[in-house]
């Protein structure tokens, strides 16, 4: 396969002429192969989406994404994901909606172990405002029997290298930048026993399946 270079240009120039009729987590590549992409938020899906032309923040699941793509199209595309470590996933997650003022967690914060458990254990509906934000990244990749379905998945702790691997199986070069990062501790420093618990147990699927530790 012929190495594609994608330039800001170049992708300005699919885009254009496919945004009226195609999702925006699917694209179709200039040597005819195609993509469609699961962005699992706190994932640096958004440095995906922008390296790849793609729609930024398009958070569909993969049944949900079948439902929008022809059938014929859908066989055709590598479908792909990044995953992370669920406890620093729920670190990410937390920082970025007090940072973002989400459900007036900046004006009013809550300390992680609070929100940690409203939204974990307590399922505050307050907190536990969009359940699929929340849901374990393998329920994200799964078709409707229930088995992940997806060709790539890359590794968040690995971002710049899983990168690499995917642009090399399509056949593209693609500068990845880095959106959306929250400036924190490490999250270990984060966690009690207990709270690590609470990851583990709302976690399992995810921790077995991508083989995380905390």
């Amino acid at each position: 396969m012929d190495l594609i270079v994608l330039a800001r240009d170049q992708w300005r120039g699919f885009r254009a002429g496919q945004l009226r009729s195609l999702p925006g987590f699917y694209r179709e590549l200039p040597g005819g192969d195609s993509l469609a992409f699961v962005h699992i938020n706190k994932t640096g899906g958004s440095s995906v989406a922008r390296a790849l032309g793609l729609q930024l923040k398009c958070h569909l699941t993969l049944r949900e994404m079948q439902t929008r793509l022809s059938a014929a199209r859908w066989s055709r595309a590598l479908k792909f994901a990044f995953v992370r470590n669920p406890w620093d996933r729920a670190v990410s997650h937390y920082e970025y909606r007090v940072q973002t003022n989400q459900t007036a967690m900046g004006a009013r914060p809550l300390t992680f172990d609070q929100w940690l458990r409203l939204v974990y254990v307590d399922r505050d509906p307050k907190y536990f405002d969009q359940p699929k934000m929340f849901q374990p990244q393998s329920d994200w990749l799964k078709d409707e029997s229930g088995e992940v379905a997806v060709d790539f998945v890359g590794r968040f702790e690995e971002f710049d290298r899983q990168f690499a691997l995917l642009s090399k199986r399509l056949g593209i070069e693609a500068a990845l930048p880095h959106l959306n990062g929250t400036q924190r501790d490490d999250y270990h420093r984060y966690y009690s026993p207990e709270l690590v618990e609470i990851v583990a147990r709302n976690f399992a699927e995810d921790i077995e399946r991508f083989e995380y530790k905390y």
